[in-house]
Parts: structure tokens; C-alpha cells; sequence
């Protein structure tokens, strides 16, 4: 029999044992791909937004992000993915050029999402099989398929998976770091040290929250010294593993983001605007929730359906009876989870807890496979049966999501009726949340100048984020994308005189009319969160009041949860400048 022949036979043979898991994963990769094409080419999700285009400025050979609200690794893999498609696509005579190449992004930028959310997709899928791993490892086969099963359509983790953003990447590793932390509480073994210390690093140079594995993994260290038979305790827990694997943390880090060392400065300044917005609260958060209950009766819960949240619970109060090595490894993990995010009553969004779902995954599949082995011949049908009544409702959520991510989001709407309504070369107020418009080449050149006089007008009570002040860009920051912008403004139509802000309540209306303004375009995601806290934030409360007396309502496009997605979009006129 060939070489060939032999490989053939082992790879059926693989795929023969592994059916039901290939089918697992192929069901996650593919949910997590079905809507994947929404809202675009607008670019609706702001931290998206951050990662894509930062990935796209290291095109121009500086490796500096300039930015260091997350760190840089998912950006430089991006970016090295951008540079395969430009090779693919030169070589198709597609792109003549690098700048052909970053060119499209700004006339057309579909293609650098897709590559983005398809990698985070991927990303999504490979966390259920390394939970199908840890599953199969310290338990048995069918509780691996169990826990990728469950992880697999958990709705929290395939809403976001959708995206682009740092968190499911970062899900990914700390659940690979995990997986490997409890092998080496298990078996020891100077390459499980090694490798948990890598992946963690590389997780924290995707999101700095992977720093919470460092207690998890030293924990587990701790565990293995602990469980020393043949010899001396001390001589193990002292041992040059755990040195080697907080060396290979740090070396990992580093080297997936490395200017955060290379430009210290920009990247302290950075961590303390981040930490005084987790401080002092985020928009929208100005009453204080108390988040070690908010958490599990909002966020899992909605993000994992109640059945699966009660199973997983049970597998924690099923872990914490038999203490096993593992099993103390992953309750160390969701204790410090917990105790990290539980304290930010003011600064807590619902993906901040996807972390946590894959080891719950696995504990809630690991007491599943338990209780189904009590019934012997039945166990197999029953756990099944168990399996699909679970994760139900959860399908369901998951179903009804992946539908509105095809429909036409309430900004792009917005974006074509006034497209459609309003001249080329209008003056439109925008704020964020509201739809995106191509600027005139005036408009950009001169975006920072048309602030500079609005300067002394500006409301500061009405700007809800304070500490974002204290940040100055670099020039090469500012500058970076200008001459691509430029360029592809020119086969850009229609195009229109912009401002831009946070809030359009950062300046008085009748600024907006001294300079020319035609249209004032607000977004439900940024009044409602002023009217919710009216307290705090009078002087935009009265602003948004002004515009429903003093400008004249021409378009409303009106939330509808049911229907789409996106927040309320009104647009006004402005009074012609007397």
C-alpha cells in the first residue's frame, strides 16, 4: 500500500471516529458565518472599527498602532492576512498596487471585514473544539462532544463571533490556556508550562484581560507540586517550570505587542484613560448596578439561555464534590473570573463575560456525561436527549439573531435616505451611532480646523466621557490614512461637508447654524442614554429638546428590535444662517 494510500485510510478512519465532532464544528463555524455580510459596507460596531483600520495603517510600514485601548496582536495577524489577499489579488491583476489595495477599503471596505470576521469566526469555532479537548481529556469523548456542543451554540458567543473585534480571539486563548494549565495540574510536563505561558501571553496581547489566567496558572502549578509522590514537594514547586512559563508569558506578550514597550509613553497614557473610564463609569452607567448578581442574571443568563446557565451551575457544585485536579483548576479560573469582572458596577458590557462561557461549557457537559452514565445502556440516548432539550431555547436565540444580522440596519437606512434626499455637498451634523457618510475632500482636510473655532462654544457638561480629553494623537496617528481617504473620495458619490462627534450636543444648535450646518442627524444610541440620566447630563438633554423646537423633523427611522437592528434615527433641518 503507497504512502498515499496509508494517509487516505488513516484520515476516514480519523473522520470516522470523529463524525459527530466534525459535525459539531462544522454547525459553529458555519452559524457563526451565516450574517456575517451585515451592515456593511457601513461600519457599524465602533471597536470593529478600531481593529480593522489599525490593521490597515501598518500598510504604510509603521508598526507603531499609535493606540493602545486594546493591544496589538489580532491587528498584526489581520494585517499579514490583508497582505496575503493583496499578494493574491496582484497576482489576479486585481490590485496593481499596495495603494490600489489600501484605496478599496475606503471606497468599498467589505473586503477587509469579511477577512476580519471570518478569522473571528474561526476563532469562535476553534474555542468549542479546544472545549471538546478539555472535555475529552479529563472526563471522556462524550463529554467533549457535549461541552463543544454547548459552547457551539451558545448565543452570546456567536453574536460576537460575527465580529471583528478582540474578544472572541481572546476567548479563544484564554480557553486554550486554560485547557493547558489544567494538564499541567494533572501531568506536570515542562512543555504544558511552556506552551500555557505562551498562549496566555498571546491572549493578553489581544485583550489585557487574559492577564486574570496568571493566578489560574500559578494555581495550577500549585495543585501539581501539591499532588509530588516520588519527592520533595518544595523541590517541585520551586522547580524551574513555573519560572519558565512566566518567562514565556512575558516573551509572548511582547513579541504579539511589542511598541507597548517601544512607546511606553503613548501606551501608559493609554491604560490610564482606560482605567479611569472603569473608575469613574462608562456613558450610560452613571447608577451603579451590583454586578456580582447583574452579571449572572442578566448577562449569562441572556447570554446563555437559562437551561444552559443551571446545567453549568450544576457542573460547578458537581466540580466542587469531587476536586479533582482539573476540576479545581477550572473553578479556580471562574472564581477569579468572577471576582475580577463583579467589581465594575459602573464600567460592564455583556461580552466582557465570554472569558467565562467555554469553562462552563465544559463543567455543565462533564456533569451531564456523569449523570448520563448512572443509566448505563441509556446513558448515550438520554444524554443526547438532554443535550438538545438544553441547548433549545438557546438555539432559538440564536436562530432569531442570525436573522436580523441580514436586514438592513436602521443607520444604513438613514444613510441611503439621505443620499437620496439631500445634495451632494450639503453640511451634515452626525453623531456616532448615526449613519455613515463619505466626507468631501474640504470636509477632511478641514475637519480639525472647523473644530478648533468651535472651541469656544463647546458644552463641556455635555461631554459624557471626560477622561477621552486628556488624549492626544500622534501626528503620525492623524495622518496616516489622509492620502488614501483622498484619493478615494474622488470615485466616491455622493459626498457631503461633515462634522462629527460623540454627541452633537458637545456644541450648542446655534453654533451649528453660524457655520452652515443644513441637516442635524442624531442617534437614539447616544440621546436616550442622556435622557436616561438626565441628572448628569442637563445641558444635552436641553440640547436634544432644542432640536424638536427650533429644527424642523424631516426623517425618523425608528428602532425596532423585532424587525432590525440599530438605534432610532431622526433627522432634522436646520433654520437657514440669517
Amino acid at each position: 500500500m503507497s504512502v498515499e494510500m496509508r494517509q487516505l485510510k488513516r484520515f476516514f478512519k480519523w473522520f470516522e471516529e470523529n463524525a459527530a465532532l466534525s459535525l459539531v464544528m462544522l454547525i459553529a463555524f458555519v452559524i457563526r458565518v451565516h450574517g456575517i455580510r451585515y451592515g456593511l459596507p457601513d461600519q457599524l460596531h465602533l471597536d470593529e472599527a478600531h481593529v480593522v483600520s489599525h490593521a490597515i495603517r501598518f500598510g504604510s510600514g509603521d508598526f507603531n498602532p499609535h493606540f493602545f485601548y486594546y493591544p496589538a496582536f489580532f491587528m498584526y495577524l489581520l494585517f499579514a492576512l490583508y497582505g496575503a489577499a493583496y499578494v493574491i489579488g496582484h497576482v489576479l491583476g486585481v490590485f496593481n498596487t499596495a495603494a490600489d489595495f489600501g484605496i478599496q477599503y475606503f471606497i468599498d471596505p467589505t473586503m477587509f471585514y469579511l477577512i476580519a470576521r471570518v478569522t473571528a469566526a474561526v476563532f469562535g469555532a476553534g474555542a468549542a473544539y479546544v472545549a471538546a479537548a478539555a472535555g475529552a481529556r479529563f472526563a471522556n469523548k462524550r463529554a467533549g462532544l457535549l461541552a463543544a456542543f454547548f459552547l457551539a451554540l451558545t448565543p452570546l458567543h456567536v453574536e460576537q463571533s460575527h465580529f471583528a473585534i478582540t474578544d472572541i480571539p481572546l476567548t479563544f486563548f484564554m480557553t486554550l490556556a486554560l485547557y493547558l494549565a489544567a494538564r499541567l495540574a494533572t501531568e506536570g510536563g515542562l512543555r504544558n508550562y511552556v506552551f500555557c505561558g505562551i498562549v496566555a501571553g498571546l491572549g493578553t496581547a489581544t485583550k489585557y484581560t487574559a492577564a486574570q489566567l496568571l493566578p489560574t496558572m500559578l494555581f495550577a502549578h500549585f495543585i501539581f507540586a501539591m499532588r509530588e509522590k516520588s519527592g520533595s514537594k518544595a523541590r517541585v514547586l520551586f522547580s524551574i517550570a513555573p519560572f519558565a512559563m512566566f518567562f514565556a508569558f512575558g516573551a509572548a506578550y511582547l513579541a504579539g505587542a511589542p511598541y507597548s514597550v517601544l512607546d511606553f509613553k503613548s501606551f501608559i497614557g493609554d491604560i490610564r484613560i482606560q482605567k479611569a473610564l472603569m473608575n469613574d463609569g462608562w456613558f450610560g452607567m452613571e447608577t451603579p448596578v451590583n454586578m456580582w448578581l447583574h452579571s449572572i442574571v442578566v448577562y449569562l443568563k441572556e447570554g446563555m439561555g437559562i437551561p444552559l446557565l443551571a446545567a453549568s451551575g450544576c457542573g460547578i457544585i458537581y466540580a466542587a464534590a469531587r476536586r479533582r485536579p482539573f476540576e479545581l483548576v477550572f473553578l479556580c479560573y471562574i472564581a477569579v473570573f468572577y471576582a475580577i469582572n463583579g467589581q465594575f458596577s459602573q464600567f460592564g458590557f455583556e461580552r466582557h463575560w465570554l472569558g467565562v462561557l467555554p469553562a462552563l461549557c465544559v463543567l455543565a457537559a462533564v456533569a451531564l456525561d456523569a449523570a448520563s452514565g448512572l443509566f448505563k445502556s441509556r446513558g448515550r440516548q438520554l444524554a443526547i436527549l438532554a443535550a438538545l432539550a438544553i441547548m433549545a431555547l438557546p438555539l432559538k436565540t440564536v436562530v432569531e439573531s442570525n436573522i436580523l444580522f441580514q436586514a438592513k440596519d436602521t443607520r444604513t437606512l438613514a444613510r441611503e435616505w439621505i443620499e437620496k434626499n439631500a445634495p451632494s455637498g450639503a453640511a451634515v451634523a452626525v453623531e456616532y451611532g448615526g449613519p455613515q457618510l463619505a466626507p468631501t475632500p474640504e470636509s477632511l482636510l478641514g475637519a480639525q480646523e472647523l473644530k478648533d473655532r468651535l472651541a469656544a462654544d463647546r458644552v463641556s457638561g455635555a461631554v459624557p466621557l471626560p477622561a477621552y480629553d486628556t488624549r492626544r494623537p500622534s501626528e503620525a496617528e492623524k495622518n496616516s490614512q489622509k492620502k488614501y481617504h483622498l484619493a478615494a473620495l474622488e470615485k466616491i458619490k455622493p459626498k457631503y461637508k461633515l462634522i462629527s462627534s460623540f454627541s452633537l450636543a458637545e456644541y450648542p444648535l446655534e453654533a451649528y447654524t453660524r457655520e452652515g450646518f443644513e441637516y442635524i442627524v442624531v442617534s437614539g444610541h447616544i440621546y436616550e442614554r442622556f435622557f436616561a440620566a438626565e441628572d448628569f447630563y442637563p445641558e444635552a438633554v436641553a440640547f436634544y429638546r432644542s432640536l424638536d423646537k427650533k429644527a424642523e423633523l424631516i426623517k425618523e427611522i425608528p428602532s425596532s428590535p423585532k424587525d432590525r437592528l440599530g438605534p432610532t434615527i431622526k433627522i432634522y433641518r436646520l433654520p437657514k444662517k440669517s
